[in-house]
């Protein structure tokens, strides 16, 4: 299970161009993807999002029902 901080920690790291190790950058790419299309959806940026712990927690827990969870047949 991926934790919120530490994707928060690693996501924001990636957006200020530092580098993370290559296990981390596979689910910090995954919801760069998903965090594009909540952003263009809500008119809102990145920024927004790693700024405001309520739009996280938001952001994250959609993110995580959306992208984390297997799927259920």
């Amino acid at each position: 299970k991926t934790c919120p901080t530490s994707l928060r920690q690693n996501a924001y790291k990636v957006y200020k161009g530092e580098n993370i190790s290559d296990i981390e950058k596979s689910i910090v790419d995954k919801f760069f993807r998903y965090m594009e299309a909540y952003c263009a959806e809500l008119k809102c940026s990145e920024l927004d999002i790693f700024l405001n712990d309520n739009k996280w927690e938001e952001v994250y827990h959609l993110f995580e029902r959306v992208m984390l969870k297997p799927e259920v047949a």
